[in-house]
Parts: structure tokens; C-alpha cells; sequence
């Protein structure tokens, strides 16, 4: 028997299962050979040249899925190939009784982990029986999982972009969503939707992140359908509700705080798994036209204290609108009709 072929298979199978498990089961992100391919894929498309890329990035999630899911399923043959090829005598021909080839190997293990096979070869030893028979549960496992975590992921893609387009629903940018929820005495209209839809949806949007990574890659190419551009918007709002907006027209501070609390604990789950700390604090929305509105305004010097006391967390939006395939500007003055950059 070679034991660095035993040896080898039994890696290259526990690599796939526990990366399988840790992927689909575990809710802990994606698993680590999972993770890094498609941040890889990610990463690549982003790169390419722009009418490419405009074409590649919507798709990016979805390619993504099917690469890891056939991944997994080559992986796992490739290990119980390499696992019978370390025996000579593991896989015989049922007629002549001589000893399988590599191809050989190849086709009987194809054979037994997606269905009974043929009967042409068999293997030698009750050992090898077992061992068999655990390909063949192995096999069963992994695709009954794929398909049971494909839907599910397909599903949670959808209330992804059903939550961006609800936040869109407020405003284009977050001047506007002041100037839409202004009652003529302060902003509780925004407030009590936040509060009784979004911020419920936004947690369950982190949950859902947590138990399949890979929707952090279904990009829509529409400024109204980007989550990272509606929750920038969203929390750049509750910024000027904050701090631009004169005193007597701004809701409770607890109020605000909840916002920034439920909108906090989707930034902190992805700096943690998917983003870097961009360089540089994103420029604060013009104001002009809350004023032309008839929103009364605070000092501006509030609102310049208040973009450098929250710099860190502009910047952790920054970096979600840029791994997004956006730039800061699409926040300031989205386009409903305007593809990514």
C-alpha cells in the first residue's frame, strides 16, 4: 500500500467535508477553501475591463455558487480515487479478476458516489467493501446538501435585493430620504418605518449572511438594488437627522441610537469577514437642499464635528459601497437607472 497516497486522500476528503459542513451547516461564514474562491472570483471580476465588467459582476454570485458546489463534488471524487489508487488491489475487474487502472479507478469511484454502479468492477476485501459503501454515502450526503443549501441561498439573494429596494423606496441619496419623510416638524415618518420594517429586515439580512457567505456576491448592476448603496444612504440620513438637522426637529436620541445600533451590526459582521477600512473618510452630502426644502438646519459646524467624530464608521461604509463595485458618489446622487462602474 502507498501511504502518501492514503495519506493524501484522506486530506483532500476531509478538506472538502469539513469546508462543505463549515459552509452550509455551521453559521460562521463561509468555509476557508469556499471563502477564498469566491473572494478570488470576486476580485477578478472587479478587475476587468469595464464593458466586461458591468457584464460579469451580476453574475458573479451565481457562478460563484456553482463553482464552489462542483468544486466540492470533483474534490471529494478526486479523494476517493486517490484513496483506492493507494491499494493496487482495492478495485479489481469483475470478470478477468485482474487489477483496476487509474482510469479504471476513476470511473468505479464516478460510478459509486452519484449512483449503484455498473457491476464491472468491484471492490477487493471486505475492507474495501466498507470503504465503498462509505463513497457512496459520502456522495449522497454532499449533493443532497448542495441542493438543500442552493435554495435556500437563491431565496435569501432575493430578500436581499427586496431590502434595497425598500430602502430605496425612501430617497435616492440621503438628502432625499430627509426631504421625503419631512412632515413639517421633524422626521418620524422615516423613524417608524425604520423601526417597524427595516431595522427587523436588516438583522435578519446579517443572520442570513452568517449562514450562506455567498450571498455577499449577488451584485445587481442597478443603483436601486444594491443593498451596500441603501444601508450608505440609510445611515448617511440618520447622520443629518443627527446633526444637520436644528434641534426641535429631531427625533429622541435612543431613536437614532437603535438605528445605528441595527445598521452597526451588519458593518461589524462583514469588516470582520469581508471588507478593509477604506483610506479615506467618504465626503459629507451637500446640504444646500434641505435648506431650499424649508428643513431648518443646525450650525454646520455640528455636522463637520460629527463626519470626524464618526469617521471610522464612514469609512467602514466606504469600503462596503467599494467592495460592491460602487463608488461614494453613487451614494450622494444615485441614478435608478445607472449600472455599476
Amino acid at each position: 500500500m502507498n501511504i502518501f497516497l492514503l495519506i493524501l486522500g484522506i486530506a483532500l476528503l476531509s478538506i472538502t467535508l469539513i469546508d462543505a459542513l463549515w459552509t452550509t451547516v455551521m453559521p460562521h461564514g463561509a468555509g476557508p477553501i469556499s471563502g477564498a474562491v469566491c473572494r478570488a472570483i470576486w476580485a477578478l471580476a472587479k478587475r476587468a475591463p469595464h464593458p466586461l465588467r458591468k457584464k460579469l459582476l451580476p453574475v458573479v454570485g451565481s457562478i460563484s455558487m456553482l463553482v464552489v458546489i462542483f468544486g466540492g463534488v470533483v474534490m471529494l471524487w478526486l479523494g476517493w480515487m486517490v484513496l483506492f489508487c493507494s491499494d493496487p488491489g482495492s478495485i479489481v475487474n469483475t470478470k478477468t479478476g485482474v487489477e483496476a487502472g487509474h482510469i479504471d479507478r476513476a470511473y468505479f469511484t464516478g460510478y459509486t458516489l452519484f449512483t449503484l454502479g455498473m457491476g464491472d468492477f468491484v471492490p477487493r476485501g471486505s475492507g474495501w467493501q466498507l470503504v465503498t459503501v462509505v463513497t457512496s454515502f459520502s456522495g449522497l450526503f454532499l449533493v443532497t446538501l448542495s441542493i438543500t443549501y442552493l435554495l435556500p441561498v437563491l431565496s435569501a439573494a432575493t430578500q436581499k435585493r427586496q431590502l434595497a429596494a425598500m430602502i430605496r423606496d425612501l430617497g435616492s441619496d440621503p438628502v432625499s430620504v430627509l426631504i421625503e419623510a419631512w412632515d413639517g416638524k421633524g422626521f418620524d415618518r422615516l423613524l417608524r418605518k425604520f423601526s417597524s420594517t427595516l431595522s427587523p429586515m436588516i438583522h435578519l439580512h446579517a443572520q442570513r449572511h452568517l449562514e450562506y457567505p455567498i450571498i455577499h456576491y449577488f451584485h445587481s448592476n442597478r443603483v436601486g438594488a444594491s443593498l451596500a448603496i441603501g444601508i450608505a444612504v440609510l445611515d448617511e440620513a440618520f447622520t443629518l437627522i443627527a446633526h444637520a438637522a436644528a434641534a426641535e426637529t429631531r427625533p429622541h436620541p435612543s431613536d437614532i441610537l437603535h438605528a445605528r445600533r441595527s445598521i452597526g451590526s451588519l458593518l461589524n459582521m462583514l469588516d470582520s469577514r469581508y471588507l478593509r477600512l477604506a483610506c479615506e473618510n467618504p465626503p459629507p452630502p451637500d446640504v444646500t437642499r434641505l435648506a431650499e426644502a424649508g428643513i431648518p438646519l443646525a450650525n454646520p459646524d455640528e455636522l463637520d464635528r460629527a463626519i470626524a467624530d464618526l469617521s471610522t464608521r464612514r469609512r467602514h461604509l466606504r469600503a462596503f459601497v467599494e467592495d460592491a463595485g460602487w463608488q461614494w458618489q453613487d451614494v450622494l446622487r444615485s441614478n435608478p437607472a445607472g449600472n455599476a462602474g
